[in-house]
């Protein structure tokens, strides 16, 4: 549906993302539709894809879903920090990018959840940009270790039912290097060729952004 431009009222999450980091991104989704979104501004001869109208449906039911859970807590969104509006900002804008279904799930949960999650000003970009940036394997595996904050990868914890243990070379290793990455786990050599990677306070934040769950 072809929305004219002079009529169109922009919902409060777009408003909301109406900041620098997003310009015109939510705003122009719904204006002038969003398979123009994506890979498809660059190359105008995606637009009739069958990619491109698959990532159409995929932002407009997100568009739709983020409006509707923030306008249940319409009477909140004046007493927003910076840090969680611009968390909210980023997230919408890297949806706009996103074509995995399991990374928009975890940029609705967290722009809904920092509502409820207190986010240091000196932390603001670094936290946005970790939402952006991790990958929906690794928001996973963060999710999954959340009791644990040491993980094992070294052969001699390998029985040992009392630690979380990754082997080296299965995909979890591969997600777990990426959070080391991002900055949420730090490696540490152990002795006699052991070793772990710590959990640090950042990633318990970033967890409470990312879950369904209730906290």
């Amino acid at each position: 549906m072809t929305i004219n431009k002079d009529d169109y009222k922009p919902t409060k999450t777009e408003q909301i993302a109406a900041h620098p980091v997003v310009g015109a991104g939510a705003v122009g989704v719904a204006a002038v539709g969003v398979a123009a979104t994506g890979a498809a501004v660059f190359l105008p001869l995606l637009l009739n894809t069958l990619a491109a109208r698959r990532h159409e449906e995929r932002l407009q039911r997100f568009i739709e879903d983020v409006s509707a859970e923030l306008e249940e807590f319409q009477e909140r969104l004046d007493d927003l920090s910076d840090a969680q509006y611009q968390l909210i900002g980023d997230a919408i804008a890297c949806a706009q990018h996103t074509v995995s279904e399991d990374k928009l799930r975890y940029l609705r949960h967290a722009i809904r959840n920092s509502l409820d999650v207190d986010i240091e000003p000196a932390q603001s970009a670094y936290i946005a940009r970790t939402i952006r940036d991790i990958s929906p394997e690794e928001a996973e595996l963060l999710l999954r270790t959340v009791s644990h904050q040491k993980i094992y990868t070294d052969a001699t914890h390998r029985e040992n039912q009392e630690v979380f243990y990754i082997d080296p070379s299965s995909d979890d290793f591969l997600s777990l290097n990426g959070l080391a990455s991002l900055g949420l786990f730090r490696q540490t050599t152990g002795g006699y060729g052991g070793g772990y990677y710590l959990r640090n306070r950042t990633a318990d934040v970033v967890y409470r952004l990312l879950t369904s769950e209730p906290f």
